[in-house]
């Protein structure tokens, strides 16, 4: 088998991807949409948005969690359109994104360092006490 080739560029934003993540990525400016429901005709880029369109008819929930008591679907839609990585949570891609652009947006008022995530900060201030 062959190894796959690195980072391929988009031709119309610029970005960086993988090739098979390239083919993806380009569905977002050509609107194509592969995954489709043909009872309802709504239609997908990704196979996991389909997949989780298709619990709001089946009402379909997989995990109950042992902690919070809710269920949960393990579905992952949020995807990193840099490295295709994929999160449950929007606001965990937000904090993923920041390891691509270098974002520091939490300063510690004592020292001036700066960090990713508000949880880096708060460990850091310990070391101040």
């Amino acid at each position: 088998s062959e190894k796959e080739e690195g980072p391929l560029s988009c031709t119309i934003c610029g970005k960086c991807f993988s090739p098979s993540c390239l083919a993806r990525h380009m569905r977002n400016h050509t609107g194509e949409k592969p995954r489709s429901r043909k009872s309802c005709g709504k239609g997908f880029i990704q196979k996991t948005n389909l997949l989780s369109h298709m619990r709001t008819h089946t009402g379909e929930k997989l995990f109950p969690c042992e902690t919070c008591g809710k269920t949960h679907t393990g579905e992952k839609p949020y995807s990193c359109e840099t490295c295709g990585k994929c999160f449950s949570q929007s606001s965990h891609l937000t904090k993923h994104m920041r390891t691509h652009t270098g974002e520091r947006s939490f300063p510690c008022l004592i020292c001036g360092r700066r960090f990713r995530q508000t949880t880096s900060l708060t460990s850091h201030m310990r070391t101040h006490s």
